[in-house]
């Protein structure tokens, strides 16, 4: 069978996907290790025995609706590829305004010392620091594999400003004078995970679920960030998009000044933002 043939083929089996054309690319780039724009110029190429039996796994496993950043094993984010498993959240273009609101505060203020919490597969951590070579970047997990993941990922990418450290949110860091802290923490609730069951349920649900509404590790890290901040330091947290108002309040009682709320590419509110005075 050749590649065209083959996309014929994989776009009538993901007919149901939001994107079927895109479904059958992800998956046949990989099992030839080869762009979207070669698979155009060479769709009279033939797969091979081996190739058409390893993509109708690959096939199975997506219509079984697993996503396919576990089964490529690698989804971009920021524009860099990272590798990505079952241990690790999968990273969404949903996050990438946490990185370039940081990135901004960075260039703006000259600022160089950087707490990610929760990094997972490392994906904001080594986002910044590939962008700001002058910045010194941790991050760190309370999954052991998900930093092993993160150091796989700063090495593959050569980043080298950046480090990785297996800790229970603030629990091993011994460094409290951060610049800006960022964090993508659980923020989905029981409840509200109950109705997207589906869309998550090959994820690890401790890096999405929380308790008290989704808010009890937001509520966790803005008050302790208050210990590991500088004077003046940022601190930037994402959150459901019904959260704002919520997570807004949380930011005002802790004494945080210059609070705001950013939205998402999709348009939804996503992240917010506060700045320790005090």
């Amino acid at each position: 069978m050749n590649i065209k043939n083959c996309m014929n083929d994989l776009i009538n089996k993901f007919k149901n996907f939001s994107n079927p054309i895109l479904e059958a690319e992800i998956l046949l780039c990989k099992i030839l290790n080869k762009s979207k724009s070669w698979l155009i110029g060479f769709d009279d190429y033939k797969l091979s025995q081996r190739q058409q039996d390893l993509l109708k796994k690959m096939v199975y496993r997506r219509l079984l609706k697993e996503p396919s950043a576990y089964i490529i094993g690698e989804k971009e984010f920021f524009s860099l590829n990272f590798k990505v498993n079952k241990k690790t959240m999968i990273p969404r273009p949903d996050t990438e305004i946490l990185v370039e609101k940081s990135l901004q505060k960075i260039k703006k203020y000259n600022l160089k010392n950087i707490l990610d919490l929760g990094t997972g597969c490392g994906s904001i951590a080594i986002s910044i620091a590939k962008n700001f070579y002058s910045c010194k970047v941790l991050g760190v997990d309370i999954s052991k594999e998900a930093i092993k993941i993160s150091k796989i990922n700063s090495h593959k990418l050569k980043v080298k400003n950046v480090n990785f450290l297996v800790s229970n949110w603030f629990e091993k860091i011994k460094f409290k004078n951060f610049d800006i802290i960022v964090s993508n923490p659980p923020y989905i609730s029981y409840n509200e995970f109950s109705k997207i069951k589906k869309e998550l349920i090959f994820e690890p649900k401790l890096a999405f679920l929380s308790s008290d509404n989704g808010l009890f590790f937001i509520k966790k890290i803005i008050f302790f960030s208050k210990f590991y901040l500088n004077k003046n330091g940022w601190l930037f947290i994402e959150h459901g998009w019904m959260q704002k108002f919520s997570v807004q309040k949380i930011f005002i009682l802790n004494n945080y000044i210059h609070v705001k709320t950013y939205k998402d590419y999709g348009n939804n509110f996503r992240l917010t933002v506060g700045q320790k005075n005090f």
